[in-house]
């Protein structure tokens, strides 16, 4: 079964490569993208209906990996078409705000699923079976758009909401490209290639962010003392392109979590360790 699903994605890279202007959001290609990858979706829906998973891995490894990529270029040229529709013809500055407020409009979703981003994106596995399986019974309630048509026999539990992540991620890392490139426009051609260099964008949800704020300070990292909080997280939006609203509420929240009080800071020294292991595995 899974192997239907290599020259789909094959299908569709090339089909998108050959469209003119679609890596540079250009009206006129981005709807020819999105009918690309809905043909494809259509016929992957055909291919699940039809035939059978010969193992519960395999069925893991399908809605967990494959299908979001699908689905999740959906969503990226979703979005790169409603941005590209309402994006105003205006000053460099108005649009570097408005590629932020585009990147902004995702935080409630993050903020909705940080506990499963964290699962996603640190490749657990122990929930795979309740995540990922069609038939996985589950005590989750879950009240999100993304399971308004929720269909049992084409789709598992999260398997929408690691599609968002998959959309989510490359919508990001396309937005981070405009805003370095509007900055090396600003810069002038003699400091472009420096000012792209420097240019660091925060994507990752906001709490994780607080999180390394709040044990910087605490530990006494900047200039051997501990500074007010505020004017960290204010060099922290300004350096990172983020706007942090309302840090003591969040911090409040972090206080008051039930579980790990620092999953991403915990997230983190895993997945050092994880690179370490694996870097010490190919010295060897």
């Amino acid at each position: 079964m899974t192997n239907t699903y290599l020259p789909l994605l094959d299908s569709i890279a090339s089909q998108l490569n050959a469209i003119e202007g679609v890596q540079q959001s250009d009206p006129q290609s981005i709807p020819q993208a999105i009918n690309i990858v809905a043909e494809a979706i259509g016929l992957l829906k055909t291919h699940i209906l039809s035939e059978s998973f010969t193992t519960e891995q395999e069925e893991i490894l399908f809605f967990k990996e494959i299908k979001p990529q699908f689905d999740g270029r959906a969503i990226f040229y979703l979005l790169l078409l409603k941005m590209d529709q309402c994006s105003p013809a205006a000053t460099l500055e108005d649009k570097r705000v408005y590629y932020l407020t585009a990147m902004e409009k995702l935080q409630p979703f993050y903020d909705q699923h940080y506990a499963f981003w964290l699962y996603y994106r640190m490749e657990h596995t122990y929930l795979d079976a309740q995540y990922f399986l069609r038939n996985a019974k589950s005590n989750m309630a879950i009240y999100d758009e993304d399971h308004l048509h929720y269909d049992r026999q084409t789709n598992a539990l999260m398997s929408a909401i690691a599609a968002r992540i998959y959309g989510y991620e490359l919508f990001k890392s396309h937005v981070t490209q405009e805003l370095m490139r509007l900055e090396q426009s600003e810069a002038g051609a003699k400091h472009s290639q420096k000012q792209s260099a420097l240019t660091l964008t925060w994507t990752s949800p906001k709490a994780a962010l607080i999180e390394l704020i709040y044990a910087l300070q605490e530990y006494g990292v900047f200039n051997n003392t501990t500074i007010d909080i505020k004017k960290i997280t204010d060099y922290f939006s300004f350096a990172f392109n983020v706007k942090i609203a309302n840090i003591y509420k969040t911090y409040e929240d972090i206080r008051l979590r039930k579980k790990s009080r620092t999953p991403f800071l915990d997230a983190l020294r895993a997945g050092l360790e994880k690179r370490i292991d694996r870097d010490n595995e190919h010295a060897m």
